[in-house]
């Protein structure tokens, strides 16, 4: 596509060039000037919605100018090349080479049935402490990935962030009261529709009982009627999040600080034995048609 891009601002550019060559030798001064003033090619750029132009340079030969053009046109910037003479502006019609199209994603996917089939099956772990909201939702989100893993998915991670005041969220045995933490983190997973569009989808039974869409779930994190929206980052495995200050956290994104200092999956483990134990009774959600949202941890 930019190929075709830049051989019609070649094309335009080069009439330009051959009709004003041909206006300088039929001209009676250019018979009896000694030199031509050169023929420049300017450059200027925008970024997308901007009302003005800025200019890069003016560069003495199209190949030059086509060349600076491409590097902005790649930063996903608006361009025109503009042909004129080092004695006169640019006045030619201008060359837009329009924002280049996001490329669509090379993540993989899932199919939402594959997606809805790994979360009831992970829902329904009993080594997984989902009814305990009040922490531990690093360590569930890093024994979920390892199933994911083992299916043969890619999952990646979500992040909220409290963001102007603390991360609120029901609880799920008592929809009257909300448990507060700092940050939440949950797997997600690229999704795949019919009709060919792709979506996250986060995995997090602690919160939802099926999956829902990133805005979904961090707008459930959010005090009814509040102005402070958290903050979210997306990270794939390996990497730490960016926090409400958009600074990178410490550590490999198993939470937002230093690993600890153990085999991050026998950790896992043993924070769930913990949080097991303190997990209360599991309560039906009042309207199966419209569930209420289940609260997550306090620390992920």
């Amino acid at each position: 596509m930019f190929r075709r891009l830049l051989c019609i601002a070649l094309t335009a550019l080069s009439l330009f060039g051959a009709d004003a060559t041909a206006r300088a030798q039929t001209s009676p001064a250019s018979r009896s000037t000694v030199g031509i003033a050169p023929t420049t090619y300017a450059v200027l750029y925008r970024q997308p919605g901007e009302p003005n132009w800025k200019h890069r340079g003016a560069y003495p030969t199209r190949e030059l100018a086509l060349a600076a053009a491409q590097d902005l046109y790649r930063r996903g910037l608006e361009v025109q090349l503009r042909a004129g003479t080092a004695s006169a502006p640019p006045t030619a019609p201008a060359v837009v080479l329009p924002k280049p199209k996001r490329k669509a994603s090379s993540y993989p996917t899932v199919t939402p049935q594959q997606a809805g089939q790994v979360f009831r099956t992970l829902a329904n772990r009993p080594d997984i402490a989902f009814r305990y909201v009040d922490d531990g939702c690093y360590a569930r989100a890093h024994l979920m990935i390892e199933h994911m893993l083992a299916l043969g998915m890619k999952p990646a991670r979500a992040w909220t962030f409290a963001n102007g005041e603390a991360l609120h969220v029901r609880r799920p045995n008592d929809p009257s009261k909300f448990v507060t933490w700092k940050y939440h983190v949950a797997p997600i997973l690229r999704v795949r529709f019919a009709d060919g569009k792709e979506a996250w989808r986060v995995i997090d039974p602690s919160m939802f009982d099926r999956p829902v869409s990133i805005a979904t779930w961090a707008g459930a994190q959010r005090r009814p009627n509040s102005r402070f929206k958290p903050h979210v980052s997306l990270t794939r495995l390996g990497q730490a999040p960016l926090n409400e200050k958009r600074v990178r956290c410490e550590g490999s994104g198993y939470w937002t600080g230093k690993d600890p200092g153990t085999d991050l999956t026998a950790y896992s483990r043993m924070k769930m034995r913990e949080y097991k134990a303190r997990e209360p009774r599991p309560t039906r959600f009042a309207s199966p048609a419209r569930p209420a949202p289940l609260p997550a941890s306090r620390r992920a």
